[in-house]
């Protein structure tokens, strides 16, 4: 019985060690009060990334293949492009807010026959792009411009 009775008493507390060990044991990490009161520097939602696309839409009365002028701000800066009388490119990823732009310039040809459109849409990361801006004008060329703000990237 006495036996018994030890073996009861060491299994008891074996159990509780087992038990004890498994509660402190985590796989996470423990925050040091430093850490908790200072504020993250690598926030995502205070990260500023988004693509820009442009479109442009001229309609130049000729059965010929034309190229248009247009210029574009870009993530690296302004540029010049020669492009289809339809056409769309996606630039970015943009890391701070600016002031997108496009312009065309068809010249040389019959202003009262020719009409242009422009838009400027922005998205965040795979989200869908959303119109911003957008310019139809009847002539030979259009600029357009519109300034992103943080209510934008939301």
């Amino acid at each position: 019985m006495k036996e018994l009775k030890k073996f009861f008493n060491r299994l008891f507390v074996l159990s509780l060690v087992l038990i004890i060990c498994i509660s402190c044991n985590t796989d996470e990490p423990q925050e040091s009060q430093d850490t908790i009161d200072s504020p993250t520097v690598d926030n995502p939602e205070d990260k500023i990334e988004y693509y820009v696309k442009y479109e442009s839409y001229v309609s130049i009365p000729s059965s010929k293949y034309i190229t248009i002028a247009i210029t574009v701000e870009t993530e690296k800066g302004r540029q010049s492009l020669n492009v289809p009388r339809t056409w769309e490119g996606v630039f970015g990823p943009f890391n701070e807010l600016t002031t997108l732009y496009v312009a065309s310039n068809t010249g040389g040809y019959n202003e009262n026959m020719t009409s242009c459109t422009g838009r400027i849409s922005i998205c965040r990361g795979n989200q869908p792009f959303i119109l911003k801006a957008e310019k139809s004008s009847k002539g030979t060329s259009y600029a357009l411009s519109y300034t992103v703000t943080k209510e934008d990237l939301k």
